[in-house]
């Protein structure tokens, strides 16, 4: 088994000894400031999709073997190697082994290895039983099993239509359009465009605008080279690993974080943009890539001390914040006046009802938010209090709000419990925020 942690780049540095600046506005009661320069957890959604392309392309070639996928895996610098992506490389590996058989692919608690293994899986002649573990059997896969379906391909339901666990019968005779226009989740997306690519067959799909491209991205440099080629680069930063860090600076008064090697592609860096509406004091600056073939990466820059006020955000610029939502919820906590983010439907089939989570452990916490419709409404500045611990059902981004809400309104750091998933998507998060944080203590 390939070790993961061999292929991430090195986490957190040691912040550079620096004199605290004084913070602006209302804040929770906090010592110590966030100070220095990191880099981040590998993207996920990058990392995932070069171990599927890597895997399709072994596919195509008849070279598909466990010894050759690792190999291809092993060049992958920064490869996010947290639970999600670690999902992927497993059920990866276990397809390889038994090339010839039906086999029992089990995701873990990943919605994108369900959804990119449908996809891979149905231009096939395999027939695989997938299935997940807690909270991902209990997510509506509608989504991704309706056009899958559509294709021609056949699906077993085991527990219920849209559920996992289910059986795919898989067939490179696939005839249909796999589904109606626009597209609204870039994993489906993701999985479609796979298919297409495995069978050369082309599919008329439209994203809806926003969605995350790095497909496009990948399908784009692969029209130029050797697929092994191609798909032997450089991951870099995860931009929403990296905005948990980015909001614990800004609360924290005195704060001054750079976040380098950062991915900065425009669908995932919506968020950068509400923090600048916002007034925070931030600076983005591109550094490499073309945003065509290959990812815009760069440095993010972030300094504690502006008056932070309220914000609205439209359902169009959902897609762009789907992951970073919550901790932009927190922030709004703390900015003079009324935010309303709107169109946030997709957050209640997450990990958990995030939408309905985060209404009421923020207004468990202090902070006055009401949920209307598919919106969240939140009224600022309030004070928080945060209990020592609390249960969120395995989600791994709310949390990472709850450590992050818990540093800035006491000055605690946080540390790894059984039980806590930040390390689905950010592993390293525990160790970043030792090495950055500076206590006045």
């Amino acid at each position: 088994m390939i070790d993961f942690a061999s292929l991430v780049r090195e986490g957190a540095v040691e912040p550079e000894p620096s004199s605290n600046g004084t913070g602006g506005g209302v804040r929770p009661a906090a010592v110590g400031c966030l100070r220095g320069s990191t880099t981040v957890a590998g993207d996920k959604s990058i990392s995932h999709r070069l171990l599927f392309f890597h895997y399709l392309d072994l596919v195509k070639r008849g070279q598909a073997t466990p010894e050759a996928f690792e190999k291809r895996t092993q060049a992958i610098r920064g490869l996010n190697d947290g639970g999600a992506v670690a999902a992927s490389f497993r059920a990866i590996r276990a397809l390889l082994a038994e090339p010839h058989r039906a086999v029992v692919l089990d995701c873990e608690r990943s919605a994108t290895t369900a959804r990119l293994l449908m996809g891979a899986l149905a231009g096939q002649e395999r027939r695989v039983l997938i299935q997940g573990a807690g909270q991902l059997c209990d997510r509506d896969m509608t989504d991704i099993v309706t056009p899958i379906q559509r294709t021609g391909c056949y699906i077993e339901h085991v527990n219920g239509a849209g559920l996992i666990p289910l059986i795919i019968h898989g067939s490179p005779g696939i005839l249909f359009n796999p589904t109606p226009k626009p597209i609204h989740s870039a994993q489906v997306m993701t999985a479609l465009q796979m298919l297409s690519w495995l069978l050369d067959r082309s599919f008329n799909l439209e994203p809806t605008p926003g969605l995350r491209d790095h497909t496009e991205i990948m399908l784009r440099a692969l029209a130029t080279g050797d697929a092994a080629d191609v798909l032997t680069r450089d991951v870099p930063g995860d931009p929403s690993a990296a905005a948990f860090l980015i909001v614990a600076a800004l609360l924290l008064p005195g704060s001054e974080l750079s976040v380098t090697n950062l991915c900065l592609n425009p669908t995932r860096t919506g968020y950068l943009t509400v923090l600048q509406r916002m007034g925070a004091d931030i600076t983005v600056e591109v550094q490499a890539g073309d945003g065509v073939t290959s990812e815009l990466t760069g440095t993010v820059t972030v300094r504690a001390g502006a008056q932070l006020r309220a914000v609205d955000t439209t359902a169009d610029a959902y897609p762009t914040l789907v992951d970073e939502i919550p901790v932009l919820a927190l922030l709004a906590t703390q900015a003079v006046g009324t935010s309303r983010f709107a169109g946030l439907e997709g957050l209640r089939n997450k990990e958990s009802n995030r939408l309905e989570g985060l209404a009421g452990k923020l207004s468990d916490w202090g902070a006055d938010v009401r949920v209307e419709g598919d919106d969240l409404v939140i009224n600022g500045p309030a004070e928080l209090t945060l209990p020592q611990f609390i249960e969120y059902n395995a989600d791994h981004r709310m949390q990472m709000l709850f450590h992050v809400a818990r540093l800035v309104s006491t000055g605690v750091l946080p540390e790894q419990t059984p039980g806590d998933y930040t390390a689905d998507s950010y592993p390293g998060f525990f160790q970043a925020l030792r090495l950055l944080y500076l206590s006045d203590d």
